[in-house]
């Protein structure tokens, strides 16, 4: 293909040259070139749909034989605790795992979803697109395990309410000058992901046990009333601050266009005074 396109190339230069020599053919021919150059390098380093489908099949097939049986098997707190607490090796090549599903649904998606690109749109790609999608999901669920690993540690119903709320603020420190405000923001759009997705496996269903009662657990607790007092002041405080320097801006905007409109008049008077004396001067 490639090849073709550049004799293509060498063609087409070679009639413009023949015909004639002025300036505007040489842009054509300059344009020429380029276009036919940049669209040939394109196809050659393009992958095919086959390739990116087998890239998917790879990781949908390293699923069914390595995870899919683990995860079947999580039906309570325990056993995804036992999931998460595995080698430090095994929750990196989980993570891993996770990033290469990630980029291979997006290749997918960008050429199967593309209104732009039919051609993409047969069978095999939407079949395929739909199962590593589905694993996409499953994975976003992995992680969010891993996430919340160092509250499955210490979670049962008897710790008391410092432990708890000092495990939820390692988890999101560093995020946000309001860690447990933070943290149940998060909770509640990972449970929102969880509610909405359909899985194949019923291990969200452990996860979702624990991340609602650990959400209402942090909502009621007087830490996190204390801290969302003070964020909510400090936001007040922000936007009172805001439209204060929103108003001096317009007052200082409203001056400027005063004393715009000054100088404009004193021109205008400076400019009628000169008229006035020269009519003065030709009448003496």
């Amino acid at each position: 293909m490639f090849k073709k396109l550049m004799l293509s190339t060498v063609l087409v230069l070679s009639s413009f040259v023949q015909a004639e020599n002025d300036t505007n053919h040489t842009l054509a021919i300059v344009a020429a070139t380029t276009v036919c150059v940049g669209t040939g390098a394109y196809l050659a380093m393009r992958e095919s749909n086959a390739v990116k489908i087998a890239r998917a099949e790879k990781w949908l097939k390293y699923y069914s034989g390595n995870l899919h049986y683990d995860l079947a098997e999580i039906a309570t707190l325990q056993d995804m605790q036992n999931f998460v607490n595995k080698s430090t090796k095994f929750k990196k090549e989980m993570l891993v795992f996770a990033d290469a599903v990630e980029f291979s649904y997006a290749e997918m998606h960008a050429r199967y979803a593309s209104w732009i690109k039919p051609w993409n749109w047969n069978e095999q790609m939407k079949v395929t697109h739909a199962r590593i999608q589905e694993l996409r999901n499953i994975m976003r669920m992995i992680k969010m395990m891993f996430k919340y690993q160092p509250l499955m540690k210490e979670w049962n119903y008897e710790l008391d309410e410092a432990t708890i709320i000092k495990s939820v603020q390692t988890i999101c420190q560093g995020c946000s000058s309001y860690p447990l405000c933070f943290c149940a923001d998060m909770m509640q759009h990972d449970l929102y992901f969880l509610h909405k997705t359909h899985f194949k496996v019923a291990c969200d269903v452990a996860l979702i046990d624990m991340l609602e009662k650990l959400l209402e657990f942090v909502l009621g607790s007087a830490a996190y009333v204390e801290e969302k007092r003070i964020q909510e002041e400090m936001e007040l405080k922000q936007r009172q601050a805001q439209a204060q320097q929103m108003q001096a801006m317009a007052q200082f905007a409203q001056a400027d266009a005063q004393n715009e409109q000054a100088r404009a008049q004193r021109e205008r008077n400076e400019i009628e005074k000169k008229k006035l004396e020269e009519k003065k001067k030709k009448k003496d």
